[in-house]
């Protein structure tokens, strides 16, 4: 019933915002959430989340809950049959400077890439890009550089990809974030920008590259 309301009402935001509140209440059982999947939960979310691309805290909801959908193997290769990596990225795009609504982009993300799969089809819609752009605009921010460099982290031990990483300033953005966010005490981010750049360097040329952005 909650699906149907929320599918009924679709332009109604008090109605998505009570229908999300059901829906996170019900998904902490994860028994429900083969049931909430299996009755078009995915379908519903990904349609409301286009209906109200620019309300940002409607965005934040859908991106939350969409995490919660995904995190199964199953729901994952559901959500990028049904289209919510470009949905996704758009509503990044689209409210850049809101960092709350980048980490759960960015969340989501993390989560769609552990099929290989999925890594060609998030990097051909762009996001590796959209993760960079993230990133730079929100170097101060600690947790947003470390969910983008997780992000980029598991796309890295794929040499094909590497260079589509490198390609588009990912070395810079990350040394970047290690150096902005050395004084936090934050040992985490230090730790995973040291993996990243790792296999990153790949190559002499991607070696050079990580020298010359002052990365030693």
């Amino acid at each position: 019933m909650v699906l149907l309301a929320m599918t009924v009402h679709v332009g109604q935001v008090v109605v998505q915002g009570q229908g999300y509140m059901m829906l996170f209440i019900l998904a902490s059982d994860n028994n429900n959430v083969e049931v909430i999947t299996s009755a078009g939960g995915i379908q519903v979310v990904l349609m409301v989340m286009m209906a109200h691309v620019g309300d940002v805290h409607m965005q934040g909801l859908v991106c939350a809950m969409l995490r919660i959908l995904a995190s199964d193997n199953h729901n994952a290769a559901a959500c990028i049959d049904d289209g919510s990596i470009q949905v996704v990225l758009t509503a990044m795009t689209a409210h850049a400077g809101h960092v709350r609504m980048q980490g759960f982009g960015c969340q989501i993300l993390r989560v769609l890439t552990s099929d290989h799969h999925n890594k060609r089809t998030i990097m051909g819609a762009g996001g590796i890009k959209v993760v960079l752009m993230v990133m730079a605009a929100h170097a101060g921010d600690v947790r947003m550089q470390l969910l983008g460099c997780v992000v980029i982290h598991l796309f890295a031990p794929d040499n094909d990809i590497v260079l589509w990483i490198t390609d588009a300033g990912g070395i810079q953005v990350v040394v970047t974030a290690m150096m902005v966010t050395v004084h936090s005490g934050d040992l985490v981010m230090q730790d995973q920008g040291c993996k990243t750049l790792c296999f990153l360097a790949c190559d002499n040329d991607h070696m050079m590259t990580i020298m010359g952005a002052d990365g030693a």
